[in-house]
């Protein structure tokens, strides 16, 4: 270990001075931004089982049939929702080498996107309305252009002041940008945090927008 440390500063020093020698440095830069979801997505299904799938399917329709009035009861738009596909086949009991036909299943889905402050209404309305599974909401934030410009003026002052640093370390002048590349631009997705005792209790959680550039920049004697 004695002898490891040195020889890695050594190599980082001339890493950076073969940059300096080159006239340039290259540094990294980032910056992030929390952004509150504004709407959802939410999914729920209906699954039916019955004797024969004319029955199974009818079932299934009548209840997707009920979501779809409510829909257009609130003033949903079509554009706002999808009523998804049928699914339907046979099910069977096993036992051992032997399996009995023992009904149809049918499936159906629907697609709901509404304002976050609609989440736990229309949660509560899924299940009146006898939809049978409910999925977790999908929450969804908006980046407008104003927000992403200022991100990666942000990562770009962050890499400028790296590279005064660096500069002045090495007794140059930081010179003019020559080069920016955009390294990565994440968004991660958010957490729901909510109970099931009260509908106004939905509140999802902050998503973390983040930039990151690879800055270069001209040296200076």
């Amino acid at each position: 270990m004695k002898q490891t440390l040195p020889i890695l500063a050594l190599t980082l020093a001339s890493l950076f001075s073969v940059n300096a020698l080159a006239g340039y440095i290259e540094v990294s830069g980032s910056a992030a931004i929390e952004l509150v979801p504004t709407t959802a997505q939410l999914t729920g299904s209906v699954v039916i089982t019955a004797a024969n799938p004319t029955a199974a399917k009818e079932g299934a329709d009548a209840v997707i049939a009920k979501v779809l009035n409510a829909f257009d009861q609130q003033g949903i738009s079509p554009q706002q929702y999808d009523a998804g596909q049928l699914q339907l086949g046979p099910q069977y009991q096993y036992d051992k080498q032997t399996r009995e036909l023992v009904g149809y299943q049918a499936n159906r889905e629907v697609n709901l996107q509404v304002p976050t402050s609609d989440v736990g209404i229309w949660l509560a309305q899924f299940a009146e309305l006898g939809l049978t599974q409910i999925d977790t909401p999908r929450y969804q934030a908006q980046l407008s252009q104003q927000q992403r410009a200022q991100l990666l003026q942000s990562a770009l002052a962050d890499a400028r002041s790296k590279a005064e640093v660096l500069a002045s370390g090495s007794q140059q002048r930081l010179g003019a940008v020559e080069q920016i590349e955009e390294v990565s631009f994440s968004a991660p997705r958010p957490m729901l945090k909510a109970t099931m005792a009260n509908a106004e209790s939905y509140r999802a959680g902050s998503e973390t927008e983040q930039v990151q550039l690879r800055v270069r920049f001209e040296l200076n004697d």
